[in-house]
């Protein structure tokens, strides 16, 4: 066989190589956004509570505030020290 006769076979081979690490690089890409996805849902299942709470938690006493208690006073009911806004 002449270098002429396999140089288009090689070219195949390598083209199907390129082919077949894009296919497998495309399919990493899909699994990987199925996967955040997946993940967002479940984080948004967790719920929990909303991080702009913490202007309720006494910085002295650990204490949450109600409304009640800031409609009172920016103050902590249980040891006075004074609220972050």
């Amino acid at each position: 066989m002449t270098n002429a006769e396999q140089t288009p076979t090689a070219a195949s081979a390598a083209g199907a190589d390129r082919a077949g690490e894009a296919g497998r690089a495309a399919e990493a890409d899909r699994a990987a956004g199925a996967s955040r996805a997946a993940g967002a849902s479940r984080a948004a299942d967790l719920g929990g509570d909303p991080v702009c709470w913490l202007h309720l938690v006494c910085p002295e006493c650990g204490r949450f505030a109600t409304d009640e208690d800031l409609e009172a006073a920016p103050r902590c009911p249980e040891c006075g020290a004074e609220l972050p806004s």
